[in-house]
């Protein structure tokens, strides 16, 4: 963004206009609540009357959240009761354009189009019918098994794996991506990743095997080469972080012992690694194998561990609780824990997924850290996650139920303004939506969305590769990696400075900013467009409110813009000594089109577009 008066005083009069929108934008709050709250009521045909809360009661009117909501369904009903109890009253609904974009980000990973946009107001969203057929649409979306693949390989083995080059990331993708294109039920996934074999190119399952296991050539590289393993697997399959046990029994947490850590981790002392042949035509580093076929092998291992008394101990495979593996020596034992954890772990396995679903669609889990249930970590609403869970099991696990469920929930159509009678509660109780940072993946798609700034790749295999490569440069510049066994990472944006300074001056915006001079990009060809209308500068910033922000702007946000517009035009007027060769040259052009890169500027690193609300 330029410097406005300090590096020429000709953009003074389009710097006060933008200092209003970006007051506005890093606010902390949308800009757009108040502007269609008088819409959401209408659409929802219910007059709102703020209930009175005291001592643990509501009266004095209906929400018009809940009205909308009505006839409650089992789910609804259990919330409403349980803010009749607490006191408290959700926020009011989020209006149609937010909820259209909140759905479309959280359900395929990027902003609509305005297209898009437009086709599902269309459909009605002040109806929660309405709503609902437009979750059930993007199900069948072709980027929302792209988007929850990219979510799950983050939650599996991480954006950078702790195997590093051992990890056939795109196969364990793809092989995501192909299961939840055929909606597999979430416990057969769980039992191919824990007990799965074969070539990591043609089973992509095994490479969370291989993400978190060191092999030293065949075999485990040492006695504790499977520990991350056996952390990672109680963390994101039960929700259980057993891996505090593996010095000591847990200080919090009376069940949890520290034979339970190494238990789950002989199950795993069986594994094995073979290389895959590498075709001798095949460019590349000789010195790599093509990939690893990953197997199970017999063993009488247990594992061997140390104690805080500095006793030595051993144990064979035991389930969490002291169950022992039987004929151990002898069966499969990663194919005995897939069965234990999918048959008699099957509620605890449907709450943690319930539990990591809604923490993602609702900016929170019923359990925070989502991944950290126990006795030491108090539930909200634990008999509402309880029925949840017990709802999917009886679905056979099915994450498209899972889906549709929580974004047709009460709370999912709230709004993220605050209600005064929830101040106290600080909306623990789910009665608004959490505003939440855009993970870089998500910011990385919307941008592509609105710009369109990658038309110039091509089409066809060599253009995704550098698709693919471009997003992962973008994305590693955000993740900041964590030191430890777990192989942690930051996942979204946090606003620290090298993700602001990204956002301002990084590669994408300059290549954005850059594009309104590219012949036929879409943001010169917006500039265009506005030029050939009667207002120019009315019709481009329509263009880029809707693009970017997925909303129309305010009466006063408009008005400034063609204020400022109409000052910088004049001031580029008055040097103009000779005639323009082309259009492109009038001070007209020259002024839309500076407004048109500070005004994207300015919005793309706006609050308002980097947070989901």
């Amino acid at each position: 963004m330029r410097l406005f008066k300090s590096r020429n005083s000709r953009y003074e009069s389009l710097a006060k206009a933008l200092a209003l929108v970006m007051v506005l934008a890093w606010s902390g709050l949308p800009v757009h609540g108040q502007a269609y709250k008088a819409k959401t009521e209408k659409s929802a045909k219910v007059k709102t009357v703020e209930p009175k809360v005291s001592k643990g009661k509501v009266s004095g009117g209906k929400n018009s959240a809940v009205a909308f909501a009505e006839p409650l369904n089992d789910l609804d009903r259990q919330f409403v009761e349980a803010w009749k109890e607490a006191g408290v009253w959700p926020s009011e609904l989020a209006s149609d354009v937010v909820f259209v974009r909140r759905v479309y980000l959280d359900t395929i990973g990027r902003v609509p189009s305005l297209d898009e946009a437009k086709a599902a107001l269309a459909m009605g969203m002040g109806d929660r019918k309405g709503r609902r057929r437009l979750v059930e649409q993007l199900l069948e979306h072709p980027d929302y098994p792209r988007n929850f693949a990219l979510l799950l390989r983050n939650a599996l083995i991480g954006r950078n794996p702790m195997g590093g080059r051992d990890v056939n990331g795109p196969a364990f993708e793809t092989w995501l991506r192909q299961q939840i294109l055929q909606n597999q039920p979430w416990d057969k996934m769980v039992r191919e990743l824990i007990a799965g074999e074969g070539s990591n190119k043609e089973n992509g399952a095994v490479n969370y095997i291989l993400a978190h296991a060191r092999f030293g050539g065949s075999r485990l590289a040492d006695e504790n080469a499977a520990t991350a393993l056996t952390g990672k697997t109680t963390r994101v399959f039960l929700g259980l972080q057993i891996q505090c046990t593996q010095c000591h029994d847990h200080f919090l947490n009376n069940v949890w012992k520290q034979n339970d850590f190494w238990g789950i981790n002989s199950f795993f002392l069986g594994l094995e690694r073979e290389d895959l042949p590498r075709d001798d035509t095949q460019k590349g580093d000789n010195n790599r194998p093509e990939g690893f076929i990953v197997r199970d092998q017999p063993t009488t291992a247990w594992s061997m561990f140390e104690r805080r008394n500095a006793m030595g101990a051993s144990v064979p495979p035991l389930y969490i609780g002291g169950a022992e593996m039987q004929n151990y020596e002898t069966k499969p034992r990663r194919q005995a824990l897939a069965d234990f954890i999918i048959l008699k772990d099957r509620r605890q396995l449907a709450r943690a997924i319930v539990n990591r679903y809604w923490a993602h669609f609702m900016g929170k889990g019923y359990v925070n850290p989502v991944d950290d249930f126990g006795e030491h970590n108090e539930a909200i609403l634990p008999s509402i996650l309880d029925f949840l869970a017990d709802g999917l099991v009886k679905q056979n696990f099915d994450l498209k139920w899972l889906i549709t469920t929580v974004a047709t929930s009460l709370p999912y159509q709230l709004s993220s303004e605050v209600p005064a009678a929830d101040r106290k509660q600080g909306g623990t109780l789910f009665t608004r939506m959490t505003l939440k940072p855009m993970s870089p993946e998500q910011l990385y798609e919307s941008i592509l969305t609105f710009s369109q700034v990658d038309a110039g790749l091509g089409s066809g295999k060599d253009a995704d590769s550098r698709r693919i490569a471009q997003r992962h440069n973008w994305v590693r510049q955000f993740v900041r990696n964590f030191a430890n066994d777990e192989g942690g990472e930051s996942s979204e944006f946090e606003g620290t400075m090298p993700q602001a300074m990204m956002m301002m001056h990084g590669p994408m915006t300059d290549q954005v900013i850059a594009s309104f001079k590219t012949p036929d990009s879409r943001m010169q060809t917006l500039v265009e467009t506005a030029m050939a209308s009667r207002q120019p500068i009315g019709v481009l910033t329509d263009s880029l409110y809707g693009l970017i922000l997925t909303r129309q702007p305010t009466l006063k946000e408009r008005q400034e813009a063609e204020a400022a517009f109409s000052r910088l035009f004049a001031t580029l007027a008055q040097g103009q000594t000779a005639k323009p060769a082309n259009i492109k040259q009038t001070p007209g052009y020259q002024a839309l089109r500076m407004a048109g890169e500070d005004l994207t500027w300015a919005l793309l690193n706006s609050n308002e577009f980097i947070l989901n609300h």
